[in-house]
């Protein structure tokens, strides 16, 4: 068992799980978040929308304040299980649900079950890091589907992800809108996400991250001014540079040198 933060406040506990043959149970009122990957075996959901036969590779996501039963019939189940604690409960409340098998969560689910049975030097760590992906991929693939969830939780979810994918595409070339456009969320949503989370629209986030990772390349690499403005994708050297100068009041060389001079006393950036 494996409890470590995955996020300021959340705490995630990762466990192996299984139940035999015959086995039920009824929730009017759930409290938790929890995941089940199911390995081996078969353990069916129902509740007022759905009845599911979650079988091997697939994600079933019980969520706070949801009404369900869960049973086997002759043959029980066994895999992995999650349970995020201590966590905003707004962002996480909503109907139960189960995610559609996948290989990645399949080889998720096994790797981490194969961790939590044989503990290895380093398992608490990985443990930690593949229970942190599921729930992510649990989050993605059933947050976006579920009408009766809450719309603020809907909207701090996708602002995050769409934060991140801006993020994770800096070295990539993209625009912004196609980095987004790859989302199961339309980019006029996203904008007004983004907006109404951090205070900024999609585009300023691209050019603020863009500018930060500039100034991190400035001030940790010997890269060219050029080089550097090649790998963030500007469209040319006087585009970085403009845009470097409109948001730090000085050009990428001139603040390079400042902040070296700088770097041997107070830190100037």
């Amino acid at each position: 068992m494996s409890s470590e933060p995955i996020e300021a406040g959340w705490t995630l506990e990762a466990l192996l799980k299984s139940q035999p043959p015959h086995y039920r149970h009824e929730v009017s009122r759930y409290e938790q978040f929890y995941l089940i990957g199911v390995l081996q075996g078969t353990l069916h959901f129902r509740d007022d929308r759905h009845s599911v036969a979650v079988g091997p590779g697939r994600l079933l996501v019980l969520r706070p304040e949801s009404a369900f039963v869960l049973h086997t019939e002759g043959h029980g189940y066994s895999g992995v299980a999650i349970e995020v604690r201590d966590a905003d409960i707004s962002l996480l409340r909503g109907p139960s649900a189960v995610a559609d098998p996948q290989n990645r969560i399949s080889t998720l689910a096994e790797w981490l079950e194969s961790e939590l049975a044989v503990p290895r030097g380093n398992s608490r760590a990985t443990v930690y890091h593949i229970g942190s992906l599921l729930v992510e991929l649990a989050l993605r693939e059933t947050s976006s589907l579920q009408p009766g969830e809450p719309q603020i939780a809907r909207e701090i979810f996708w602002a995050r992800r769409a934060r991140e994918a801006i993020e994770n595409s800096l070295y990539s070339g993209q625009g912004v809108q196609e980095v987004l456009g790859r989302l199961p969320v339309s980019y006029r949503q996203l904008s007004r996400y983004l907006q109404s989370e951090f205070g900024l629209s999609a585009k300023q986030l691209h050019s603020r991250a863009r500018i930060a990772e500039a100034k991190r390349l400035l001030s940790e690499t010997s890269w060219s001014v050029t080089t550097i403005a090649l790998e963030l994708g500007y469209s040319s050297l006087q585009h970085f540079a403009s845009s470097f100068r409109q948001s730090e009041g000085a050009s990428p060389g001139k603040w390079r040198s400042t902040f070296t001079v700088g770097s041997s006393g107070t830190r100037l950036a």
